[in-house]
Parts: C-alpha cells; structure tokens; sequence
C-alpha cells in the first residue's frame, strides 16, 4: 500500500521541476556562457526578475526560451523592432500594464529588453 501512494504520488504531478521553488528556471542559465548571447542573457535576467515570478501556467514555456531563434517564434518580440514587439508592448513603461501590481521596470532593465530585441 505504501509503495503504491509513493508511485501516485511521483507520477501524479507530471511534471519535471518543482513549480514551486521556481526550479523550472534553472535550464534558462545554460545560454549565459555564450558571449554571442549577451544580450539575450542580459534580456532573460530582466525577465526572471520582473515577469517569471507572477506569470504561471501559459508563462512559464517563457523560461524555455534559451535562444533569440525560440524568442522570435514566440511571436512575442520583433526582430529589430522592440517599439512593435508585444513584449515591450505589455510593459508601464510603454504604456501596457505589466508589470501588474508592481512598478515599471526600471529604465536600465527596459532598456536591457529593447537593445536586445533591436539587436536580433
């Protein structure tokens, strides 16, 4: 019976990480040692700090988002173009409402998002 409840309980949640404890975004570091990827890296803290904690659900295939090839086909930023990407869109500082219930994101972080997005 014991053994039983243990086996339910593995295979029950069907998922790979602990969505609590945000380990889910451990994998999103792995581009960091790439210096071609400054700015992508540089754009995923950003993310990681002011969107991936409030955001479940849908949000989180953000963290599988390790490269500009898998941002851009999101459909969520622009190449080239951060002033039409709905990323920036979404944000206080571009006149959206995100972050919600929080201020907007500091003009060093929104323009970490917009350098990297006019970039690509």
């Amino acid at each position: 019976m014991k053994k039983y409840l243990f086996m339910l309980l593995i295979s029950s949640c069907g998922q790979s990480f602990n969505s609590n404890s945000k380990d889910f975004l451990l994998g999103s570091q792995i581009y960091c040692s790439n210096t071609s990827e400054t700015k992508l890296c540089q754009a995923n803290e950003v993310i990681v700090k002011n969107c991936i904690n409030c955001h479940s659900g849908y949000h989180n295939t953000w963290a599988s988002y390790l490269t500009n090839t898998a941002w851009l086909n999101s459909a969520l930023i622009t190449s080239g173009n951060s002033d039409n990407s709905l990323l920036i869109l979404k944000l206080k500082n571009a006149g959206g409402n995100m972050p919600e219930n929080a201020a907007p994101l500091n003009d060093a972080d929104y323009q970490a998002l917009k350098n990297w997005i006019d970039t690509i």
